[in-house]
């Protein structure tokens, strides 16, 4: 199985790989920024696909790629206007329980960081389990995945926050994870993510984050 599709953003699905999916909240960036973004990354590609050398384009696309997501985690952090709802205690334990639940079920789960307003997860989604049951069936399998985790996650903070409307923001940033090299590096990024952040001065104190040894 191996296939594209684009909304805002564009996502791939092959089999037989982990996958980084960063998933924010409701309006936790405002459009002119997002537009901002996505123009530069555009303008950007168009100079990249005018490369004849393929082992370059592709490399130059890759660092295009993890340069802009770097740039949008940035905005993320410092987004004064956002809402932060994850760093309710409450909430954030609904989104750390939902996340090891689903464990062995849509997913191994490799490493996630809880941030106040977005979620960084790596993960090894089981794709044909999720096309046999979902409504979604060969479409969009990883969305499948991310809108039950959303729906219910966002359903219960909603009725915390005794508030209604969109608790997540519905599409997802997704990242296809090639190799062991490339899995080392991003869960290392997510796991120092609150770090670098400044939510605390070293791991071992942040109470929000995991990573599962035996994929690392």
């Amino acid at each position: 199985m191996k296939y594209y599709y684009k909304r805002n953003l564009p996502h791939f699905v092959v089999q037989g790989y982990s996958y980084f999916v960063t998933a924010r909240l409701a309006n936790s960036l405002p459009a002119n920024i997002i537009n901002q973004l996505r123009e530069e990354y555009k303008s950007n590609v168009k100079v990249i696909t005018s490369y004849r050398n393929k082992k370059k384009k592709r490399e130059k696309y890759e660092q295009l790629k993890w340069t802009y997501f770097k740039k949008f985690d940035i905005m993320l952090e410092k987004s004064e206007k956002s809402p932060h709802w994850l760093k309710n205690t409450a909430i954030a334990k609904i989104v750390k329980e939902s996340l090891h639940y689903r464990d062995g079920k849509d997913w191994n789960l490799i490493a996630y960081t809880i941030m106040s307003n977005h979620i960084h997860m790596v993960f090894w989604p089981y794709f044909e389990k999720i096309r046999k049951e979902s409504s979604y069936k060969n479409y969009y399998p990883l969305g499948s995945i991310m809108g039950s985790f959303k729906k219910y996650t966002g359903a219960r903070a909603n009725k915390l926050l005794n508030r209604t409307g969109a608790f997540w923001q519905a599409e997802n940033y997704d990242h296809i994870i090639r190799n062991y090299e490339e899995l080392h590096k991003i869960v290392q990024y997510v796991l120092n993510n609150p770090v670098q952040a400044g939510y605390t001065d070293t791991l071992d104190k942040y109470r929000w984050n995991y990573y599962n040894p035996k994929f690392i």
